[in-house]
């Protein structure tokens, strides 16, 4: 009688084994799928907040885009790809500090991303209305820095 159960429990454990097994896989693509998008969002929000502050350090400044666009991507290098990167909206701020409809749109269209020229751009906001005193048709500075 007892080896007659035991023949009966053969294979148990491996369709067990079969019904939990995609469940668990599952589970553990779903936390590191997970994972990685919050480091996207990490990624984008630390960019946004780099971006913010050199635009707030610069002002109305010719080469203000230039030096954000620097800000941006140098924080994406640390943590993601910035080719990935499909645009990047400047807005001009209104009073109360909502965005305005006023806004450059960037494009990423290949080559160095801290080189100001590998970026296509649509202008709603030129930069020659922001500040026509200061330093009409000077370059983009050669660093990212407003220091330099």
């Amino acid at each position: 009688m007892r080896r007659r159960l035991k023949d009966e429990d053969r294979g148990a454990t491996l369709v067990e084994f079969a019904i939990v097994m995609p469940i668990l896989f599952a589970l553990i693509i779903g936390i590191s799928e997970f994972g990685l998008a919050f480091k996207d969002w990490l990624s984008v929000s630390n960019a946004t907040r780099e971006g913010a502050r050199m635009g707030a350090v610069v002002g109305d400044d010719i080469d203000a885009d230039c030096l954000i666009l620097g800000a941006i991507t140098d924080s994406f290098v640390a943590a993601a790809d910035v080719t990935n990167v499909q645009e990047l909206w400047i807005f001009k701020a209104n009073s109360d500090g909502t965005p305005s409809s006023q806004r450059n749109v960037y494009t990423y269209l290949g080559g160095p991303v801290d080189d100001c020229a590998s970026w296509g751009s649509t202008i709603g906001w030129p930069s020659t209305i922001r500040s026509e005193e200061r330093r009409v048709g000077k370059e983009c500075r050669s660093r990212w820095s407003p220091y330099h």
